[in-house]
């Protein structure tokens, strides 16, 4: 599943499918992107359901991650290599990972399974407007996603702690400043 020939077969086969609906959307008059569009049947199964297989295939390579750093973690504890501050490192990663794994989520799953909830109920007033409400959900993974990693870096941290200690410590009371001044 994540050999490179496998990983370009799951690029190609998205892009073909992507290709496809494009051209469908267009000939049939339809704009693409819109809440309509995206509620048809054919899109539900060539985008909504590869979509909802790989947010679960994300989670799933994620879970088998964090237990690896987990096992990794208890093997060099065991074997007497392990410090505090390893157990600090894995926590962080741990958290990262969780972070990482609900934006995906709530930015991607909404989407898909209201649309699958569509097929059920057709495209009502309110499913259209909760589909128009999960497209800028969507847009919270690649907003948020570079804060995430940035936050992960040590030195960002320290120089952002550096910045606020500087600015708060800058701000003194009016009372102490006229104090400063009186001979």
């Amino acid at each position: 599943m994540s050999s490179p020939t496998a990983v370009l077969v799951g690029v190609v086969l998205i892009q073909v499918g992507m290709s496809c609906l494009l051209v469908y959307n267009i000939t049939e008059n339809l704009k693409p992107c819109t809440a309509l569009a995206l509620l048809i049947p054919s899109t539900v199964v060539v985008v909504h359901t590869p979509i909802v297989f790989l947010c679960i295939s994300i989670v799933g390579i994620y879970v088998v991650v964090i237990l690896r750093i987990v096992r990794q973690h208890s093997t060099m504890h065991i074997a007497g290599r392990g410090t505090a501050g390893s157990v600090a490192a894995m926590k962080r990663r741990t958290r990262t990972l969780g972070i990482i794994i609900v934006l995906s989520l709530v930015g991607n799953m909404p989407r898909s399974l209201l649309s699958f909830f569509s097929l059920c109920v057709g495209p009502t007033t309110s499913v259209l407007k909760a589909f128009t409400f999960c497209n800028y959900l969507l847009v919270l993974n690649p907003l948020l996603d570079p804060l995430t990693y940035v936050f992960c870096i040590k030195e960002f941290r320290d120089r952002l702690k550096l910045f606020f200690a500087k600015h708060q410590n800058s701000v003194q009371p009016v009372a102490a400043v006229s104090a400063c001044v009186r001979p």
